[in-house]
């Protein structure tokens, strides 16, 4: 069990880095079960969990617990719970490209382009306009795509973009 493999790092650790890393990543996987558990007891998960069986497999749904950190980010913001994820990169120290990244590929799932837009206009991209369009190009929405095409700075990108959706 978890608990047990924490306190055995906890042990290990003074004499060893590589132990104190593993009992800091146990402890921060207990964390996030217990926040998955809180979760799907929720009354705003409850309400949400249909836009989520839309968008996922079943399985998905009935074993939201145990998900990967990223998984259960993802699977927040195609129930259009933003608040939840963004506690959750706030706890987790998600890194801001690694979590801009989650939110673009989640709302072009869904097909959520007005979420999208907002999303994009909001402060400055830290990953740039290229993965939005690259998740418009993904998603065959070719007219989403030039919207964040003609931000993207680089014109060789800007080219090969256009190109892909022609």
């Amino acid at each position: 069990s978890l608990k047990s493999a924490e306190s055995f790092f906890d042990s290990a650790a003074q004499t060893s880095r590589e132990d104190k890393f593993f009992g800091d990543v146990t402890r921060s996987q207990q964390r996030l079960l217990h926040r998955q558990r809180e979760l799907v007891h929720s009354s705003a998960f409850k309400k949400q969990s249909k836009r989520l069986q839309a968008h996922a497999d079943s399985a998905t749904v009935q074993n939201f617990v145990g998900l990967s950190l990223a998984e259960t980010i993802h699977n927040c913001i195609v129930m259009d719970m933003m608040d939840v994820a963004n506690q959750l990169q706030r706890e987790f120290r998600v890194p801001d490209k690694r979590y801009w990244n989650l939110v673009v590929t989640a709302l072009g799932k869904i097909g959520d382009w007005n979420g999208l837009w907002k999303f994009s206009n909001g402060k400055t991209p830290p990953i740039g306009f290229r993965p939005f369009a690259l998740v418009c190009i993904a998603e065959n929405n070719p007219g989403q795509a030039a919207k964040y095409i003609s931000r993207v700075k680089d014109d060789h990108q800007q080219i090969d973009l256009y190109l892909q959706i022609q």
